[in-house]
């Protein structure tokens, strides 16, 4: 049927979901059905959604299929022209989003999808610029399908995460890791969890304290996984670095860097030198 239904991704995240839930909820004007889907056998999740919004439709997956998959059976469930699709802890700023997505298909009737500006915790909001442009990716937490299309693209491969990095890696599996705001360590993003004894290498894109490397180090073999080796696209070591004993460790690219305690122990700085500041 004409209209736009939203989806939601969810896993054990229960207080994000509801007040991602909620927000969608009060758009004005609302999506014409909520769905959401819950990962792993996540019941208690599945319990709490169900409690506090009865209206929604409700989709548990037994087995682990992460948020593509989900989003693969969230969309084929889905009754409307246009699908609006959100993670457990992504929501509309705007109270029209729903409003604006259509008009915006209505303008474009040839776009198989349409993207939404992303803002993370802590950043600032932009001037509420009604603009569009086309282009070549998108987040799946915050984009709108057109129903027709994505079942007819095939969707998504059903891993827990980064697909794309899967294969670039050629790797089974890829577990990302994020800052915890709880505590000062990692943590693993939802729908990852790593078998005990399973081999791990760590991979960042620069190297120069150790200590993010380290701190994934320990966050690995805390939940059983053993770390086989580290690997960097640039190591530019400070002093007083972490080292890692022998484990193998790659790098694409290595700078080694002179380091200053203050102006008056830089020649280039005595002689007047201006400071160039690059980014690697």
């Amino acid at each position: 049927m004409t209209g736009i239904s939203a989806i939601v991704t969810a896993y054990d995240r229960v207080e994000q979901t509801l007040a991602t839930l909620r927000v969608i909820q009060n758009c004005v004007p609302a999506p014409d059905e909520i769905l959401v889907h819950v990962d792993a056998n996540q019941i208690a999740c599945e319990n709490a959604i169900r409690d506090a919004f009865p209206g929604v439709r409700i989709l548990r997956s037994e087995e682990q299929v992460g948020p593509g998959g989900g989003r693969n059976k969230l969309v084929e469930a889905a009754q409307c022209e246009f699908v609006a699709s959100f993670d457990d802890d992504s929501y509309p700023i705007d109270s029209d989003y729903f409003a604006r997505a259509l008009r915006i298909f209505e303008k474009f009737p040839e776009a198989s999808l349409i993207c939404a500006a992303v803002y993370h915790a802590g950043e600032s909001i932009g001037l509420d610029e009604r603009s569009a442009q086309w282009t070549a990716d998108f987040s799946g937490g915050a984009c709108i399908f057109r129903r027709k299309a994505f079942l007819a693209a095939g969707g998504y491969v059903p891993l827990p995460v980064a697909y794309g990095m899967c294969e670039a890696l050629r790797s089974r599996q890829v577990y990302w890791a994020e800052r915890d705001e709880t505590c000062d360590g990692l943590r693993f993003r939802q729908f990852l969890e790593i078998e005990p004894g399973e081999k791990v290498l760590l991979v960042d894109d620069i190297l120069r304290t150790g200590s993010k490397m380290m701190d994934l180090k320990k966050l690995v073999e805390s939940r059983g996984g053993e770390v086989v080796a580290i690997a960097v696209l640039i190591h530019q070591p400070e002093p007083g670095a972490a080292t890692f004993g022998t484990l193998p460790f790659y790098s694409l690219a290595h700078f080694d860097a002179t380091y200053y305690k203050d102006t008056k122990s830089c020649d280039l700085c005595e002689k007047g030198v201006p400071v160039e500041k690059t980014w690697v």
